[in-house]
């Protein structure tokens, strides 16, 4: 609930870290995921607080849903991401940990939901940690869903983090063309980002699907204005909370 005011003291955090540590063992998942994400949701980068966190999560008696394994990534991947210094932090950056979330990722991906897909996708690629079997998994269950009411956003930051892990999942990529063409454009250009990621993602996985790239050459030349949008210089968001 603190991380959510509008204002937050660190110093609140800061002080309420040991407790945390003291006490996490007699935490559920739920509540091991919920802390995780608010440190990081105020950008408080503690890595012994997280090595604690991650290692009471990881063990075999606890039940971890999907919504907790995605918060859980998410939260290791925004409080790493953050602040001055933060690119030389490797303690967040905790490959024994991703990979039991990839494992139990895996087992679990049937029941994900498409923002817990794009969130989880997305810490292990703002980590650079990839994982095959993970993004089998992820991959199986967008496709799934492409029918359905997949948001752009999440659809976009699916595709931009498989590129950014440098996954060329072929059958994903021309799925999800097929899909966005069939929609029209205009289903990703709600917010311009959302096709710049997209049309990004396609280039550097080099897939080329011809009626996407002649339907997307038709969006832009017949849209006064949106390339300025689309130039506007704006900072990748973060995938939201799960």
């Amino acid at each position: 609930s603190f991380a959510t005011l509008p204002r937050t003291s660190e110093m609140l955090f800061r002080r309420m870290a040991p407790r945390v540590v003291a006490t996490a063992s007699d935490l559920d998942s739920q509540h091991l995921a919920n802390i995780a994400w608010a440190f990081a949701k105020i950008s408080h980068r503690d890595d012994g607080l997280f090595y604690v966190l991650s290692r009471e999560a990881m063990k075999g008696t606890r039940q971890v849903n999907p919504l907790n394994l995605a918060n859980l990534a998410w939260a290791f991947a925004n409080a790493g991401h953050h602040g001055e210094m933060s690119t030389r932090r490797i303690g967040l950056r905790d490959p024994e940990f991703f990979e039991w979330v990839a494992e139990a990722a895996a087992k679990s991906a049937p029941q994900f939901t498409s923002q817990n897909c794009s969130n989880l996708v997305w810490a292990f690629a703002t980590n650079r940690i990839s994982s095959q079997r993970l993004c089998d998994a992820i991959s199986s269950q967008v496709q799934g869903w492409l029918i359905q009411n997949f948001d752009p956003q999440h659809l976009s930051n699916v595709l931009w983090s498989y590129a950014k892990l440098a996954v060329k999942d072929e059958a994903l990529f021309q799925s999800s063309a097929d899909e966005i063409v069939r929609r029209g454009v205009d289903y990703l250009s709600r917010t311009p980002q959302n096709l710049s990621n997209t049309v990004w993602a396609y280039g550097v996985v080099g897939v080329k699907p011809p009626a996407f790239l002649a339907a997307l050459e038709r969006y832009i030349t017949t849209n006064a204005g949106f390339y300025d949008k689309l130039t506007e210089n704006r900072p990748l968001p973060k995938s939201s909370r799960a």
